[in-house]
């Protein structure tokens, strides 16, 4: 064993980053993943997929999901592992717990000891994917949710539909969180979240504009394939604002030059 003799650097490779996708329903959170790294496998915990030309097999069960972590172990190709949806992975893990422990409900188990038995399962399950060294991303719905605040007001909050535990284990794992949405003929995808959006992502060196400034939301375009070309460009630093000055906005020009997205 030694100590460290210098500091180590950020990584610059996308998929090293657990990134989380949220949005409303049928806005193309899939469509867009499925454009993600050289060959995507996506573990669809709930149906979705039907219509689209995806890596993809069914979970339904948990130990479906462990057994695909092991073959993934042995196939190197994919990467990374696109998780649909986060939801229902709680929930079929959820479901596992419960019958191993013999229980209907982890309240049922004093002492707190059939919450602490799910997260211990949901965070082993990812302990073992991130040992895989491959990237991981996880897509969940979205919801308005009422915040009240000490003085007696209250606002809403555009948050994960994730059950209230699965957001204590997700979202403290994740990197990358961006929310997607439509914004008048097309959609956006906001990474910087605010009194009014959850979302957000901690790469200093990433997501600026040319100028340098963080980007706060990417334009995603009208087509799942040019929603990643401009998320692709995002986090290359190579947006550039109409207009310049240091307030971000959510119009931007792309540069001139055609971006080719890849797939295996």
């Amino acid at each position: 064993l030694s100590l460290p003799t210098e500091r180590s650097g950020a990584s610059d490779t996308l998929f090293d980053y657990i990134i989380f996708i949220t949005g409303e329903k049928k806005i193309g959170k899939t469509s867009l993943t499925s454009h993600m790294g050289p060959k995507p496998f996506h573990a669809m915990f709930e149906p979705g997929g039907k219509a689209l030309a995806l890596y993809q097999e069914p979970i339904n069960s948990w130990d479906d999901w462990l057994g695909y972590i092991r073959l993934l172990k042995k196939d190197r190709s994919f990467n990374p592992v696109v998780i649909d949806t986060a939801d229902m992975m709680y929930r079929i893990c959820f479901d596992y717990v419960c019958k191993r422990m013999g229980i209907d409900h982890p309240s049922d188990e004093g002492y707190g000891k059939g919450w602490e038995a799910v997260r211990q399962e949901m965070n082993l399950s990812f302990s073992r994917l991130g040992a895989l060294g491959k990237g991981i991303v996880l897509i969940s719905h979205t919801k308005e949710v009422e915040i009240k605040k000490r003085d007696g007001t209250s606002h809403h909050v555009i948050a994960p539909t994730l059950a209230g535990q699965a957001r204590d284990i997700i979202e403290p794992l994740v990197d990358i969180w961006g929310y997607y949405h439509y914004d008048g003929d097309g959609r956006s995808l906001q990474i910087i979240g605010d009194e009014n959006v959850s979302a957000g992502h901690r790469v200093t060196n990433h997501f600026r504009y040319v100028d340098g400034t963080p980007v706060k939301t990417i334009p995603m375009g009208r087509s799942s394939r040019e929603a990643y070309s401009n998320f692709t460009l995002a986090w290359e630093n190579k947006l550039t604002r109409k207009g310049g000055g240091t307030t971000d906005r959510s119009i931007v020009s792309l540069p001139k030059k055609k971006i080719s997205v890849k797939r295996s």
